[in-house]
């Protein structure tokens, strides 16, 4: 099941809604309805003072959010614009009950009644497949930017790396993992971010079906440093970001024609009976200049 972390609030913010209350919502509504849509929903414990170094975590690198608005609570709130301000496909939720405000208008809000939990799973099938679209719409501050600041694609390219890693790791086979990550990169539109999946030079996983079973020790060409290839540094460092004017394979078709992108990758190492004992894992999250 993907994930998707909720920010909503933990103690009491009504009458209407006291700490109890927010307990069995989020257990007897929010998490049954993620789970008929496939996800399995994740959230903070509840806490006290400053925002978690967690929690910052994950606002920044989670592929989906959802946030519950019900009461406006100002550290719902807070999470929100941070979660906006650092990366896209975010949802939030509203009570019926309650009007939009102006400031919210603009974007979608799922409203929701808690008497009817499948008519609400309906609707939030409907926003998840929207926000797992290749560019969704959802950030009013990538929205007015030109071009997207570097903390967008930066937590792009991890969240979709960290998103590719965890289904390498619950596969129970090589084979199941790389069934599962190129159906995640069926997703994606190359144009905006895509993965890679890597074991003893061969390219497993990749946007292009003709690069896929390739074999080569100069994946990632970084055009700005005279066409170095980035894939043995990759491999030696294990894990990190990387920001380079990727061209693939050293095609002289491609020279000029790179595009500034943030690689975040991470190597995982494979269970004793795999074909290999590890591969590399490359996510890539583009400029749009």
């Amino acid at each position: 099941m993907k994930d998707c972390f909720v920010i909503m609030p933990f103690s009491t913010t009504s009458a209407a809604h006291s700490r109890s209350y927010w307990n069995n919502f989020y257990k007897g509504f929010l998490q049954l309805a993620l789970k008929s849509c496939g996800y399995k929903a994740t959230r903070a414990d509840a806490r006290t003072g400053c925002i978690s170094q967690n929690v910052i975590s994950q606002l920044a690198y989670s592929r989906i959010v959802l946030a519950v608005l019900t009461d406006f609570n100002p550290n719902v709130l807070w999470e929100l614009g941070v979660r906006h301000s650092m990366s896209k496909r975010t949802i939030m939720l509203l009570e019926n009950t309650s009007p939009i405000p102006f400031s919210f208008g603009e974007f979608a809000v799922l409203k929701y009644h808690e008497g009817d939990l499948q008519d609400f799973s309906r609707g939030l099938k409907r926003f998840l497949s929207e926000a797992e679209r290749p560019d969704p719409k959802d950030s009013p501050i990538a929205r007015y930017l030109t071009n997207e600041v570097t903390s967008i694609v930066v937590n792009r390219a991890i969240g979709l790396r960290n998103h590719a890693v965890a289904l390498i790791r619950e596969a129970p086979t090589f084979e199941s993992a790389i069934k599962s990550v190129q159906e995640l990169q069926d997703t994606l539109s190359a144009d905006v971010e895509q993965v890679s999946v890597i074991a003893r030079d061969m390219l497993y996983v990749h946007a292009r079906t003709t690069h896929r079973g390739a074999i080569s020790k100069t994946w990632f060409r970084d055009e700005a440093s005279e066409g170095k290839p980035l894939y043995p540094e990759m491999l030696g460092k294990g894990d990190g970001c990387k920001l380079a004017r990727v061209i693939w394979h050293g095609n002289p078709e491609t020279k000029g024609q790179g595009r500034w992108s943030v690689l975040a990758y991470d190597t995982i190492q494979l269970p004793p009976d795999c074909i290999h004992a590890q591969c590399l894992v490359v996510a890539e999250a583009h400029f749009r200049l």
